[in-house]
């Protein structure tokens, strides 16, 4: 960006940097929200969940209560901290990846308790299963397609956080860290 029309702009970025530093707060203290829960029932889990003989069921639960745990890290690393542009134009999808998958896994719990509920009907579980292949070949598509690394917009604009982000604000069906910086989300 001109440096000339920095200051033309000044204000936007004042309020975009404070957006995103609210984001990152946000993003920071769900994941120690996340932990604490973690941490709070672990002995109930142990108690509840490991004793059980394993089965699909078993297997989407400890997915769906680990995978966040491992993988949110990176995620934040990517979103709070100044990286250069090399780094976030090769790693910026992936933590809307890795978050895709711990999507992925919530809704074929949903979709393991909505076939329980139907007696397992056959028919109820090929409505489901397609579409859950629906929303899986939809979200990769979203991450390699649409999906834009946001420009740096903290001065001198040559780092900052990895953010993505959507040219159409209807495409990822989210807000995304972008969204919630510039308020684009309709």
């Amino acid at each position: 960006m001109d440096s000339a029309c920095v200051g033309l702009y000044t204000p936007v970025l004042e309020e975009a940097q404070y957006h995103l530093l609210a984001t990152q707060i946000i993003f920071c203290s769900g994941y120690t929200l996340l932990l604490y829960d973690w941490i709070l029932t672990l002995a109930r889990e142990y108690r509840l969940i490991w004793p059980i003989r394993w089965g699909p069921v078993k297997y989407l639960y400890l997915f769906c209560r680990y995978y966040p745990i491992i993988t949110l890290p990176f995620t934040l690393f990517s979103y709070t901290r100044n990286h250069d542009l090399s780094f976030c134009t090769s790693t910026f999808r992936i933590p809307v990846a890795l978050a895709t998958w711990n999507q992925l896994g919530a809704e074929a719990i949903l979709l393991a308790r909505t076939a329980a509920f139907w007696c397992n009907r056959r028919w109820v579980v090929g409505l489901l299963l397609a579409s859950l292949s629906t929303v899986i070949a939809y979200q990769i598509w979203v991450i390699f397609v649409p999906m834009k690394l946001l420009p740096f917009f903290i001065p001198p604009f040559t780092k900052g956080p990895c953010l993505p982000f959507d040219e159409g604000a209807h495409i990822m069906g989210m807000i995304s860290p972008g969204k919630l910086t510039f308020g684009t989300h309709s």
